[in-house]
């Protein structure tokens, strides 16, 4: 599992690298009232590509490894239901054209829809590479969407053309993601194949979960269309600048180990139920903890410097004050989707999660209302961290009655303890804006925690060395086979 979410973080890092970088530079050509209409159709992609597409990716992962042998007739499966899928919205899209006359509405369904398409396209092709465990295709795919993506939207944006320039920018890379795959499984695919009952069967398990992963994308993205509204489409982009900034930083880190991991916890329940699984479930819960932890602490720590580095100066007084709630946030609302809901993935029971799910994001709703009339941009923030506290505490709670999943007390506390020293290391320069000394002072905080977590033997990675040296040194001394 560590090498392949050595890969998945690579290809996941390095695509957010580009990402992040593209943030910086966006942010400096784009206004803020266009960088909030970008950000507002790109959300509505994300939520419709999470209710409506979300379910051929879970389907792709859970079953899979059940059709080794008739790998070709699935894959034709999954096609099939995504070509049903963009049908229907397409033709609904094409009605609502013409009987919306608001103009923004139809300039979102214009742009929207299409990247909608595109997204889908993507995010199911990089699905089926990483249930054939191919992560070094899925790492590459992932870096090179957001190299075309960032590339033409900034050349775009240059050229003049605004929000609408990112939206294009961004189907771009999607695109230029999709089509590999498709270029790669093009023989597999005979849509005479194309099994209705099958498609169903794949739907009933992940139409429920897809649901529950819409309501996460409503606890993520509904603040700042209630921004918007309430406040205008120049804070909604105030307000999602500094967000996509902190939750792709660290959300990456927890997803790149999330790809590494779920195949293999799925294969081992299906050969062994949760007794064979528990070990990689403990893995993954370790290596969640043990990474995404002090990358948190720092961001947190270091937002001045990072706002100041990587947004653009109408940006960067409300990054340095959004960032840490994000980045809690996130942090949250991961071990919720990246853990804890294996529970209900495992046990085929979607409708738990959804119930759990479904009672945050109204909570995020009403706390928006009641927060944003009296702190603004800072009440938005703090209602999404309360929601993913209360997703993360329902999923547990409610988890435990479905399938009880292991939780490394210990680990954890070590993990804890480890961060003491990073936190001491980095707390002088938490108003500190260079970003030069911000990044020493990180590195510095990293090898701290790095050398206590051996010391703590986190993981048993002390443990494991120690073991591998001495079997090295064993294999050395054994005498030679006589011939």
């Amino acid at each position: 599992m560590i090498r392949s979410s050595l890969f998945y973080v690579l290809g996941r890092y390095g695509a957010s690298a580009v990402t992040v970088l593209s943030i910086a530079v966006l942010t400096r050509l784009a206004t803020p009232a266009d960088y909030g209409v970008y950000a507002l159709v790109l959300s509505a992609a994300q939520t419709g590509y999470s209710t409506l597409l979300q379910w051929l990716r879970l389907a792709l992962n859970r079953f899979l490894p059940g059709y080794a042998d008739r790998e070709a007739f699935f894959v034709t499966q999954i096609a099939s239901g995504y070509l049903a899928v963009i049908g229907g919205v397409s033709a609904a899209a094409l009605v609502a054209g013409f009987l919306i006359a608001d103009e923004d509405v139809r300039f979102a369904l214009l742009l929207g829809v299409p990247l909608f398409i595109a997204m889908g396209f993507a995010e199911v092709g990089l699905s089926l590479m990483q249930s054939q465990l191919k992560a070094g295709t899925y790492s590459l795919l992932s870096v090179a969407r957001a190299i075309v993506a960032a590339g033409a939207g900034i050349a775009l944006l240059y050229a003049g053309f605004g929000a609408t320039g990112l939206i294009l920018g961004t189907i771009a890379g999607y695109a230029a993601c999709g089509l590999p795959v498709l270029w790669s499984v093009r023989r597999q695919l005979d849509f005479r194949q194309a099994d209705r009952a099958t498609i169903l069967r794949l739907a009933r398990y992940g139409v429920p979960f897809a649901m529950a992963s819409a309501l996460s994308s409503v606890i993520a993205l509904a603040d700042r269309y209630i921004i918007a509204g309430m406040l205008g489409t120049e804070e909604a982009g105030l307000y999602a600048a500094p967000y996509d900034l902190a939750n792709r930083s660290l959300q990456v880190l927890m997803l790149a180990i999330s790809l590494a991991g779920t195949p293999l916890i799925f294969r081992a329940f299906e050969e062994g139920g949760i007794e064979k699984a528990r070990p990689v479930l403990t893995r993954q819960f370790q290596l969640l903890a043990a990474t995404a932890l002090p990358v948190a602490i720092a961001l947190v720590l270091l937002s001045p410097a990072v706002s100041k580095l990587l947004l653009g100066p109408q940006f960067q007084h409300w990054g340095t004050i959004l960032m840490p709630w994000i980045v809690i946030a996130t942090l949250v609302q991961g071990f919720e989707t990246f853990y804890f809901s294996y529970a209900f993935s495992l046990s085929q029971r979607a409708l738990g999660q959804a119930a759990v799910l479904a009672g945050a994001a109204v909570l995020n709703i009403v706390l928006n209302f009641a927060f944003i009339p009296a702190y603004g941009l800072v009440g938005a923030a703090a209602a999404t961290l309360i929601a993913a506290a209360a997703a993360v505490g329902g999923s547990v709670w409610l988890g435990r009655s479905v399938l009880p999943l292991p939780v490394p007390g210990k680990d954890a506390l070590r993990i804890l303890v480890a961060c003491i020293p990073a936190v001491v290391v980095l707390w002088p320069f938490r108003a500190e804006t260079d970003p030069v000394l911000a990044f020493l002072a990180g590195c510095g905080s990293l090898l701290a925690y790095g050398g206590t977590a051996v010391a703590l033997d986190v993981g048993g990675v002390r443990t494991a060395a120690f073991l591998r040296r001495k079997q090295a040194a064993e294999a050395k001394r054994a005498p030679e086979p006589v011939p």
